[in-house]
C-alpha cells in the first residue's frame, strides 16, 4: 500500500517515495545478495543496482498507476523512513546516494518528484491543519507542477544517459509509454 494524499479540487495526488521504495528494495536486495554485494560498503556496481531499481521501479509504478490527477512522488531529502536498506548500509552513506538517483531521474525522466526536508508523516499532520501554512505548501506543489514542462524530455537525452548508466529498460518505447502517461494527466 503506498502513502498518498489526493486533492481532487487541484488535480494531484502526492505519492510518498518512502512508500514506493519499501516495494523496490526487495528487490534490490535480493540483487545484491545473488551478486554477492549486501555486505559491501556502497561501491559503483552496489550504487547501479539501486539506481537501476529505484528508476525502474517508479516508471513501472507510473505505469500502473490508474488515477485522475497527477502524480507527484514526494522524496524527504533529511531521512529515510524504516528501510530495509538501513539494515545494511548506513542512513548517512545510502541518503546521498538515493537523493543523487532522484537528482538524475528529475533531470533526465518526464517524472514530477517534488524534494523537501520535511517527512511525510509531518506534511499530512501540515496539510490536514488547513491553515495558512498548509495553504502556502499546497501552492508551492502547485507552482512545481506547473514549472515541470513535460515536453522536454526527450528520448535522445535518455538515450545517451541509459547507454551511460546501462539502463536496457528504458527503451524508447517504454519511454514513450511514461512519458505518455504523465502527460496525459496534464
Amino acid at each position: 500500500m503506498y502513502d498518498r494524499l489526493v486533492y481532487a479540487q487541484y488535480n494531484f495526488s502526492i505519492i510518498n517515495f518512502n512508500s514506493i521504495l519499501k516495494e523496490i528494495e526487495i528487490d534490490i536486495i535480493n540483487d545484491l545478495h545473488v551478486y554477492g554485494l549486501l555486505s559491501e560498503k556502497l561501491t559503483h556496481d552496489v550504487k547501479r543496482i539501486i539506481m537501476h531499481h529505484i528508476i525502474f521501479g517508479i516508471c513501472e509504478f507510473l505505469l500502473k498507476l490508474r488515477q485522475k490527477e497527477k502524480v507527484i512522488i514526494y522524496y524527504n531529502t533529511a531521512q529515510l523512513e524504516s528501510s530495509t536498506l538501513l539494515k545494511y548500509f548506513d542512513n548517512s552513506i545510502l541518503l546521498p546516494c538515493i537523493s543523487r538517483i532522484i537528482g538524475i531521474i528529475k533531470k533526465y525522466l518526464p517524472i514530477k518528484i517534488f524534494t523537501s526536508t520535511v517527512s511525510f508523516d509531518y506534511l499530512v499532520r501540515i496539510l490536514q491543519k488547513n491553515d495558512g501554512r498548509s495553504v502556502e505548501i499546497i501552492n508551492r506543489i502547485r507552482s512545481f507542477i506547473d514549472s515541470v514542462s513535460l515536453e522536454r524530455y526527450t528520448f535522445s537525452k535518455i538515450k545517451t544517459f541509459t547507454k551511460h548508466k546501462n539502463l536496457t529498460f528504458l527503451n524508447k518505447k517504454y519511454f514513450n509509454q511514461l512519458k505518455a502517461s504523465q502527460l496525459i494527466l496534464v
